[in-house]
Formats: structure tokens, sequence, C-alpha cells
């Protein structure tokens, strides 16, 4: 049995054409946060698809960062000149704190910062052996390598 994790729903159409592709009909279990994506895609009866709780999930800090920069960004060119002068405000700091860096390291990068995601490979592997692993978000890799090299299961980069 082949797993597939993708927790980001932007790519469920190159999921599910990917594993459609597959010489043979090998069974794929599909870990997904959004499992409606897959609804409009052409499923067969090889395809299961199994629901991770977004609320286990880390969260995307770097994600979150420049999204609140877009909002802000909008705001500040909305056309008055208090966002004017915020957004230029806004660039001297910048400017000023170029030389260090701004962004903090993250905690949970570590495979135990993505331990549901882990847990959920080990309760998949304990029911029917996996073969290979499919990751299609680099965001989930550190937890699926991790546990790659604890079961000596093969892991592919899609």
């Amino acid at each position: 049995m082949n797993v597939a994790v993708i927790t980001r729903s932007l790519r469920a159409a190159a999921c599910v054409e990917y594993m459609a592709s597959a010489s043979g009909s090998p069974r794929y279990i599909i870990l997904t946060a959004d499992p409606g994506a897959f609804d409009s895609e052409r499923q067969t009866a090889n395809f299961e698809i199994m629901r991770l709780s977004p609320g286990s999930l880390p969260i995307d800090r770097i994600g979150l960062v420049m999204a609140t920069r877009r909002k802000f960004l909008r705001w500040a060119r909305s056309g008055s000149r208090f966002g004017e002068l915020v957004e230029s405000a806004a660039r001297r700091v910048k400017a000023l704190l170029r030389g260090g860096s701004v962004l903090k390291p993250v905690d949970d990068v570590s495979p135990a910062g993505r331990r549901p995601l882990y847990d959920r490979l080990v309760e998949i592997n304990s029911d029917e052996p996996i073969e290979q692993i499919f990751v299609f978000d680099l965001f989930d890799l550190p937890a699926v390598l991790a546990f790659g090299g604890d079961f000596d299961i093969n892991v592919v980069v899609r």
C-alpha cells in the first residue's frame, strides 16, 4: 500500500493524476486536511481519503507573516495619507533591521512539531504495511522523513 500526504489542497488534481498514472493498481491512502478538494477529482476504487484535522497540523508561520504583510500593504495603499506615512515608516524600520535576521527560527520544524502526522502514519502502518509515501507538500517532509527513517520506508517528493 502507498500513502500520499497532501495537507494543502492546491495540488489535489496533480496528486490524483499522479496516483492514477501509476503502473499496476496499488492501493493508495491520501492523507489530507481538506477531503472536499478531492470530490471533483476522478477517483478509482483503489483510492481512500483520510482526513487530518487542521487543528492538529502546525501553523505555517512564514505563510502567516506573508498574509499579514499583504493585508497591511493593501490597507496602507488604500489612498489615505496616514497609510502612506505608515508604509514609509515601515520601510525605514525594515531598512534598519535588514542587517540582522527579522524572522526567528521556528520551533516546530522538527518532526516532534508534526507529531499528529507521524502518529497517523504509525497507525496506518500498523493496520497494513506501507511500501512508499508520496509527499506533495514540503511542509510535511520533516515528519514523513522521520517516519520513513524509523520504519525503513521509501519517501518520494512530488
